[in-house]
């Protein structure tokens, strides 16, 4: 189903219900509504129109609101073949109910019967409606109102007139023995001759009634909604409430007080046209929650990273090379600290202009946020002019509470990392640089799923498992490993952020690809593969910590990476107790995951598509913390032209292309991001590279036109750095 059907629709029936039901689309006949797991259950239609949507969530709502479940399972249970007769009773009531709290629901209603009426769904065509028994002409009486000529018996009128007015569930009850009692000994050719035609008045002319399969008599839950099936005496009334259409229908054969008490003929048939609606060829749901899991055990702290990296980077053995050659050592060290310290003196003139900036643009912000207003207070400067100036009163300028700021970012620890590690490392400490300069709170965390990380994690270094956590009691998404290095953190003091700047710079020439360091990795700090999915999982519980903690407003994640994640295909099947596939786009078995976020009970993937999963978790990530998600992808020029055509209208990317080719990225709304920063890797980062031979001509003197042409590259890529951070600080200040 399309995301409006189950984010605006549920959105809708839990507005109507005033609490936050379960709303979810499935393979079935019918919609229902299981009454004790509080589940709303919406067939998959191959067209519904929204006024027929609207007015069958409106129906299953007042079950939610006003059947009692503990009096219907005692009822059904004791009376199965009654169920049919009680349907109908007590959909004339919940309509009316609905109608009194919710007047738009009269408007709903009358429209969503009309085109049942134009498309005879209840099977009626040119029959003569008085040859059917009493509780098919209640039936249609109540839903199709004066749109058919009903004409009942001056002692069936007895009957009519409870069904319009029952106030509780208890007058439903006694309504049903006393009608079931009645049909089973009707004479159908009742002779109507002295008979007048009944009057309707509005709100029982109106088509009020619209019953939806077995509706409120559904009190099972299949393990996709997430709950356990239910025992006969925990719920599960019998064979005709399963949704799924096994054993009787309420609404078939056999329903009625005892055998002798006729059946619905319309009902039936309006239950068959309603099962022909369904796609058939739809992928079915299967629904499943977002795991508990268990970040803290498997987050290597900041005061540990640099424990570890600190003992490595300053060992000897650290900088043995692959060659197992000690005797350089100490020249490497100079060499590599040189390097980072020109590198820091070079960036620093990049981060005070991103400062002035942010500082500027924070400096208008508040200048709109202020207003002047008199103090009631007289201005003594001004009493000589109170004979032609009102004005004599001391003004005040008030500064509206502005948003404050914090800043955490992912950087991806994967392989295909390796040859842009250290131009993504440089970008992320310009940012780090930045935010403490400006005074804004930051994280830095690395996440992989290498396991060379568990021997400082201790033995709680499981980030996910099936049977943790309650996981075991709800279908949810599986997970695989994942591990997250925490390198910066706005409480280091200032030893420990230069440390840990060196630190991350090393570590990033050291994992990378192609240095001529020769730098030893540390153990588990080399690349894994990408458990991007993973990693915005995780966030969604240390970015509200994150929040907390600090007691910031506007938090602003980044995630900094060069492609997709690993695929999240599967989940654990409570029913099963094992993990199964959750995506089949092939065969009469079709299925995908539609994933909930348990917390805020909205819907966060629900794609039949898995590789859509990440845009869907970042954008669940906004929805639950209330932060901006920003992305930073380093790719080629190609994969950026190719996303540009796929997202954009013809002119937008015809000008991002130029975009592209002038700084090197584009900034766009996409993948669910709120803006993702498509980088060119090969304009990041620009250095000089001028080797004495080249600088130099054959006499000694400078070559000036190549050392030009070398500045104007090293410039180019300044500039790309420069308009690309610009517009970034632009968006978090």
């Amino acid at each position: 189903m399309s995301k409006i059907n189950i984010d605006s629709k549920g959105s809708l029936a839990r507005l109507m219900a005033t609490e936050n039901l379960t709303v979810q689309h499935k393979k079935v006949s019918t919609a229902s509504f299981d009454v004790k797991n509080r589940v709303l259950s919406l067939p998959i239609w191959n067209d519904m129109s929204d006024v027929m949507y609207d007015g069958l969530i409106g129906h299953e709502v007042g079950h939610a609101l006003y059947t009692p479940f503990e009096e219907w399972k005692e009822f059904v249970v004791e009376n199965p073949n009654l169920k049919d007769y009680a349907n109908v009773i007590e959909d004339a009531r919940i309509e009316r109910l609905m109608k009194t709290k919710f007047p738009g629901m009269k408007k709903v209603f009358f429209g969503m019967y009309d085109e049942l009426n134009m498309k005879d769904f209840f099977g009626i065509g040119a029959d003569d409606v008085q040859t059917y028994g009493i509780l098919d002409r209640i039936n249609l009486y109540f839903k199709l109102g004066v749109r058919v000529d009903v004409e009942f018996t001056a002692e069936e009128m007895v009957f009519v007139d409870r069904a319009s007015t029952t106030k509780t569930f208890k007058d439903v009850l006694d309504l049903t023995l006393d009608l079931a009692e009645y049909a089973k000994n009707e004479d159908l050719n009742t002779d109507f001759d002295d008979i007048g035609d009944y009057e309707l008045s509005d709100e029982e002319g109106e088509g009020e009634e619209f019953e939806f399969g077995n509706d409120s008599a559904s009190s099972n839950t299949s393990q996709d909604g997430g709950e356990n099936s239910k025992s006969a005496g925990d719920g599960k009334i019998d064979d005709s409430d399963n949704e799924e259409g096994e054993g009787e229908d309420a609404h078939g054969e056999g329903a009625g007080g005892d055998d002798d008490a006729p059946a619905s003929k319309t009902q039936k048939n309006f239950d068959d046209r309603m099962g022909d609606m369904n796609d058939e060829n739809a992928s079915s749901p299967i629904y499943v929650d977002l795991p508990n899991v268990n970040v803290k055990g498997v987050t290597l702290g900041y005061k540990k990273t640099l424990e570890v990296l600190t003992k490595q980077f300053d060992d000897k053995t650290a900088y043995s090379g692959y060659f197992n050659d000690y005797d350089n050592h100490d020249e490497r060290k100079s060499v590599l600290d040189k390097e980072i310290r020109a590198w820091k003196k070079d960036t620093l003139p990049v981060v005070n202009y991103m400062v002035k900036e942010f500082e500027m643009k924070q400096a208008a912000t508040a200048h709109r946020r202020t207003s002047v207003g008199k103090t009631g207070v007289l201005d003594t400067n001004k009493m000589h002019a109170y004979r032609y100036e009102e004005d004599i009163f001391k003004r005040v300028a008030t500064v509206k509470d502005g948003k404050n700021h914090a800043l955490a970012m992912y950087v991806d620890w994967s392989g295909s990392m390796s040859d842009k590690l250290l131009s993504t490392v440089k970008q992320t400490i310009t940012l780090v640089m930045f935010a403490r300069k400006v005074g804004i709170p930051f994280r830095v965390y690395a996440f992989t799923n290498a396991s060379g990380l568990n021997q400082y994690l201790g033995e709680d270094n499981k980030f996910y498992e099936d049977n943790a956590r309650d996981n075991f009691t709800k279908n949810h998404l599986s997970l695989e490993r994942l591990s997250l290095v925490e390198f910066f953190n706005e409480k280091m003091n200032a030893r420990e952020f230069q440390k840990g700047i060196d630190n991350f710079y090393k570590v990033g020439v050291a994992a990378g690809w192609g240095s001529s360091h020769y730098l030893q990795c540390p153990e588990g700090f080399n690349l894994g593969s990408t458990p991007l999915n993973e990693a915005i999982i995780a966030s969604y519980e240390q970015i509200s910590d994150f929040k907390r903690q600090t007691g910031k407003e506007k938090v602003n994640v980044i995630f900094l990476t060069d492609g997709g994640s690993n695929g999240n295909d599967q989940y654990y099947s409570v029913d099963e107790t094992w993990t199964k596939s959750g995506t089949r786009t092939w065969g009469s078995d079709k299925h995908h995951m539609v994933i909930r976020d348990p917390k805020t009970k909205k819907y966060i993937a629900t794609s039949a598509d898995y590789l859509e999963m990440t845009a869907d978790l970042l954008k669940g990530l906004g929805q639950r913390c209330d932060v901006n998600v920003i992305g930073f992808f380093l790719t080629d020029s190609r994969h950026i032209k190719y996303t540009i055509e796929r997202e954009m209208k013809w002119q937008d990317g015809v000008n991002a292309k130029k975009k592209l080719a002038k700084l090197g990225y584009v900034a766009l709304k996409s993948n669910g991001y709120d803006k993702y920063f498509m980088i060119n890797d090969k304009s990041l980062d620009k250095v000089v590279e001028m080797p004495e031979e080249v600088a130099k001509k054959d006499d000694g003197s400078v070559n000036k036109a190549r050392l030009s042409t070398a500045f104007k590259k090293f410039s180019k890529g300044r500039k790309l750095n420069k308009m690309l951070l610009n517009e970034f600080v632009a968006m978090v200040a």
